[in-house]
């Protein structure tokens, strides 16, 4: 039997399909764009923990570029400074009285013949290299250009903050940040003592003061102020970053539907650049020593005139000494081949030594004859 439509129903028919697919659409969509949504911050977050990555690994090698530190650090260097290290740390860091920035940095001046010093002022220089190399490792996201290390002035002693300048915040998308805080010891007493403590990821105080508790310059304790560390110490560095989003799901979810913030973070341990403290080493094996060795003088005997008579000498006894008789030089040919056996992989071979003394074989050459080709029958 043939059932067939009617008019109305087929118009019924259609208007059921209708509702169904407006009904699924929404969440189909929801499916879709979130599967897109969640993919582009898994890969953000996958490119921010090689920036981490990155940026530790350029901190514990000790090294810097000065072009880089010239491009962030420098408003009016010497046309010489962007490829010399030593120019552009004398422009911006000077191991003198004028040198505000260290002496802000560190709270006190630097001495050009102090070793340690001239190490700090490199120290200075490592951590905009340190921000430049993040940002180089976080390449494919959409970071703004805005960043700030914290604590740190450039040659005009202002702070190096750009967020005025580009007019980012850590709320707006795009946002990137490096933070990094080190173990290094107390550069002011010498103590082991840490200089800086850290209670989250954002936060490196100082706990040390000046030499002079009355002094206006340096940092004061509890002061924020990022550090890359000395060789040897500790470094921690996270890297921040607000990723934008391009579908409404989360303000659906109840959050931030411009940005998600996501953060990666490394510790390494700074590598020998430079010499460091001697500090916790391991005992001394104590060696046994040998036993003073004390010479006796002998007395002075005092000379006494003898008459010597002249008509005979006494003849003086010799008594003869037995010479060692010489040994025998060893003769190659009195060695033998007493015994050749195969074990498993291992050809085992016996010489017999006919000499009278010992010998040492330092060398010896096997020769395989050629067995030519054989058929099993």
């Amino acid at each position: 039997m043939q059932m067939q439509w009617t008019g109305s129903q087929q118009r019924v028919r259609r208007g059921q399909t209708l509702v169904e697919f407006a009904l699924t659409l929404p969440i189909v969509l929801l499916l879709l764009f979130g599967i897109i949504e969640f993919a582009r911050i898994f890969q953000a977050w996958v490119s921010l923990q090689n920036s981490a990555r990155v940026a530790v690994r350029a901190a514990i090698t000790g090294d810097w570029d000065p072009e880089v530190v010239y491009d962030w650090m420098v408003n009016n260097p010497p046309p010489d400074a962007q490829t010399d290290k030593d120019t552009l740390l004398e422009h911006w860091v000077p191991c003198d009285e004028s040198g505000a920035i260290f002496l802000n940095q560190w709270g006190f001046l630097c001495d050009p013949t102090e070793d340690e010093h001239q190490g700090l002022r490199n120290d200075i220089a490592r951590m905009p290299w340190i921000v430049e190399n993040a940002r180089i490792g976080a390449s494919g996201l959409a970071i703004g250009n805005g960043d700030a290390i914290v604590g740190l002035n450039n040659d005009a002693n202002l702070p190096i903050d750009t967020y005025g300048e580009f007019n980012e915040s850590e709320n707006e998308p795009g946002w990137f940040h490096v933070f990094m805080c080190s173990s290094r010891p107390s550069v002011i007493t010498g103590s082991e003592d840490t200089r800086y403590v850290t209670d989250n990821d954002r936060l490196c105080e100082v706990q040390e003061s000046t030499h002079d508790a009355s002094a206006s310059f340096g940092p004061s304790v509890g002061e924020e102020q990022y550090d890359a560390g000395g060789p040897g110490d500790v470094i921690e560095v996270v890297v921040h970053f607000n990723h934008p989003l391009i579908t409404p799901i989360m303000p659906m979810l109840g959050g931030n539907g411009e940005y998600v913030l996501l953060k990666a973070r490394r510790v390494g341990v700074n590598e020998s650049f430079r010499n460091t403290r001697a500090v916790n080493l391991p005992p001394q094996i104590e060696l046994p020593t040998a036993p003073p060795v004390t010479n006796t003088p002998f007395s002075n005997a005092t000379a006494t005139e003898s008459p010597i008579p002249t008509d005979f000498l006494s003849p003086t006894p010799i008594t003869p000494t037995a010479t060692a008789s010489p040994t025998a030089t060893p003769d190659c040919s009195n060695l033998t081949v007493s015994s050749v056996s195969v074990l498993a992989n291992y050809l085992q071979i016996g010489v017999q030594n006919a000499n009278d003394a010992p010998m040492y074989i330092s060398k010896a050459e096997v020769y395989w004859r050629n067995p030519g080709i054989f058929t099993a029958n």
